[in-house]
């Protein structure tokens, strides 16, 4: 049987939950920009679709899987534009491509389920900068890659990936098949006040009335 070295994922499930994406853009209903949002936001999600391309690629090691997803080259320039034409619209048009990477990594993790099925190996745990590595281990995981892949995503001297919506994780292997630790954990990440957070509360209906987002 040939064990392929990397593993190519370009079929992506382009859903986003409206809920999320407000909700990490801190907008929420009975704000002043409640309904303005709302209307604009089927036209931020198609231009987000019709933007992006994204990919994302498995690197398969002995001890060590090395994964990375971007959404391409087109992702950030349309974002841009949007800010460039309300506040409001960049806002969301940048939590909905945060939102969209995000939900990359489900796919990425199921393919990532398959791969331990089919090579007989469980995940021990997910590594990730800056929690669990130094920022220069996106270089290592970039190069692991590229050996057998060109990506068309780069690494600056400050070891920040390019195009910008990209992100890289380690994943350590285990003999125990059942053991499956390759999603993110939130309880190992430092930002605290990251709305993403699982078990984090929204924000309170008098919080809600007092906090304006811009039009």
């Amino acid at each position: 049987m040939i064990v392929e070295l990397v593993k190519t994922i370009t079929a992506f499930d382009f859903t986003l939950e409206k809920e999320r994406v407000f909700r990490t853009a801190e907008c929420y209903p009975g704000m002043p920009s409640y309904k303005k949002a709302e209307t604009i936001y089927p036209e931020i999600v198609q231009g987000l679709r019709n933007a992006v391309s994204p990919c994302a690629w498995i690197c398969f090691g002995k001890t060590h899987w090395y994964c990375l997803l971007t959404l391409g080259s087109g992702a950030e320039p349309y974002v841009v534009s949007c800010a460039k034409d309300t506040l409001l619209k960049g806002l969301l048009a940048d939590k909905a491509a945060e939102e969209l990477l995000f939900s990359m990594d489900s796919t990425v993790a199921a393919a990532v389920k398959a791969e331990c099925r089919r090579r007989e190996v469980g995940i021990k745990r997910r590594l990730e900068a800056p929690e669990q590595l130094p920022w220069k281990a996106q270089q290592i995981i970039l190069k692991k890659i590229e050996k057998n892949q060109h990506t068309g995503v780069t690494v600056s001297g400050s070891y920040v990936f390019h195009p910008p919506r990209s992100m890289g994780y380690i994943l350590e292997l285990t003999h125990k098949q059942d053991c499956f630790a390759a999603v993110h954990d939130c309880s190992t990440c430092k930002n605290k006040e990251c709305l993403r957070r699982n078990g984090r509360q929204p924000l309170s209906g008098p919080q809600v009335q007092a906090a304006e987002k811009p039009d």
